[in-house]
């Protein structure tokens, strides 16, 4: 949320063992701190619409 800038690394997905992919996404704070995470660490946004279909 504090982030000034946030980049994902679309190249290199990793598989879960539920074979979903995830990615690496790096974000860079106003001190020039930069961390990553994993991007289904993320906490949940008011900005996505959330779907409520269970999957099969």
């Amino acid at each position: 949320m504090e982030a000034e800038r946030v980049w994902v690394n679309r190249r290199s997905p990793v598989l879960t063992e539920n074979y979903h992919r995830k990615w690496q996404e790096f974000y860079q704070c106003q001190c020039g701190c930069v961390w990553w995470a994993w991007s289904d660490e993320r906490p949940p946004s008011d900005l996505v619409v959330q779907d409520s279909t269970p999957e099969p």
